[in-house]
C-alpha cells in the first residue's frame, strides 16, 4: 500500500540505528501489503470493498515473519491475562522498545493507543512509537467511524505542546491508491460474510498464508475446502489418510 507519514518529536529517536532499522522494517510491511477487497461485502454499505480483517492479518503475518512480539503488554502482571497490550513490539540495544500499534477500528481507540504510548515513555521503555491507520480516501471503502490518519495527525497536534510533548512518534496512513489490489470475489470463498465477524479468523489466516506462499488469488480458500474435494475423489477412507 502507498504509506504517508507524520513524524512528531522523532528526530532524536531516528538518531539510533536500531530505531530506524525497526521503521524501515514496518515500512516494507506496510509497502508491501495488497489492498484485499470484496465489491458489495456489506449488503447495508454497498461502497465499502475493503476487507478489513484480512488486511488485518497480513500485516501480523508479516510482522511475525520478520521477528517482531506481537501483543506485547503495556500494563499487568507478566503471568495475568489482564492489562493494556500493543499490537508489535521490538527491543533495540538502548533496552527500549520500539511499538507499533495498527489501527483499523472505531476512531475513539486512538486515545487508548495514546495512552499506552504515554505509560511506556513515563516507565522508561519507550524508544519510538509508531501508529499505523487507514487514509480518510481508504477508510471510506472500508467502514464507517474507523480511525484515520488525517484524524490522528489533527489530534497529536492538540496535544503536541502537552502530553505529547517528549513522545516519540510516527503516524503512518496507509491508502490504496497505487497499490496491489486482490479481488476476493474471484477466490474460492462463497460469500464476504466468511471473512467477517466472529468464527472468522481461521479462514482468514489460512486465506492470508496462501497470498503470502504465492497462491493465485483465484486458488485461494477456505481450510476446510480441501477434505470435500478430496472425497470427490478417493473413497472418504482414503481422503483421511490424505489429510
Amino acid at each position: 500500500m502507498k504509506v504517508v507519514r507524520f513524524d512528531h518529536t522523532s528526530a532524536c529517536a531516528l538518531g539510533d540505528e536500531d530505531v530506524v532499522s525497526s521503521l524501515a522494517s514496518v515500512v516494507e510491511v506496510l509497502e508491501t501489503t495488497p489492498v484485499p477487497y470484496w465489491r458489495g461485502k456489506s449488503e447495508k454499505q454497498c461502497t465499502k470493498s475493503v476487507l478489513q480483517p484480512v488486511l488485518n492479518a497480513y500485516i501480523a503475518q508479516e510482522m511475525a515473519a520478520r521477528g517482531w512480539e506481537a501483543e506485547y503488554r503495556v500494563t499487568g502482571q507478566t503471568d495475568s491475562s489482564t492489562g493494556m497490550r500493543v499490537d508489535f513490539a521490538r527491543h533495540v540495544a538502548s533496552g527500549k522498545v520500539v511499538v507499533v500499534e495498527v489501527q483499523f477500528g472505531n476512531v475513539g481507540r486512538f486515545y487508548g493507543d495514546l495512552c499506552k504510548f504515554l505509560h511506556l515513555k513515563a516507565e522508561g521503555r519507550l524508544a519510538l512509537a509508531v501508529h499505523v491507520s487507514l487514509t480518510d480516501e481508504t477508510a471510506t471503502l472500508t467502514d464507517s467511524g474507523i480511525s484515520t490518519h488525517e484524524n490522528s495527525q489533527r489530534r497529536v497536534g492538540e496535544f503536541a505542546g502537552t502530553v505529547l510533548k517528549d513522545v516519540p512518534l510516527i503516524c503512518l496512513g496507509l491508502s490504496h491508491h497505487g497499490a496491489t489490489i486482490v479481488d476476493f470475489a474471484t477466490s474460492r470463498f462463497p460469500h464476504p460474510k466468511v471473512l467477517q465477524g466472529e468464527g472468522a479468523m481461521a479462514s482468514i489466516s489460512h486465506a492470508v498464508s496462501q497470498m503470502r506462499s504465492g497462491v493465485p488469488i483465484d486458488q485461494v480458500a477456505p481450510p476446510d475446502i480441501i477434505r470435500p474435494l478430496l472425497t470427490s475423489v478417493f473413497s472418504p477412507l482414503q481422503a483421511e489418510l490424505l489429510l
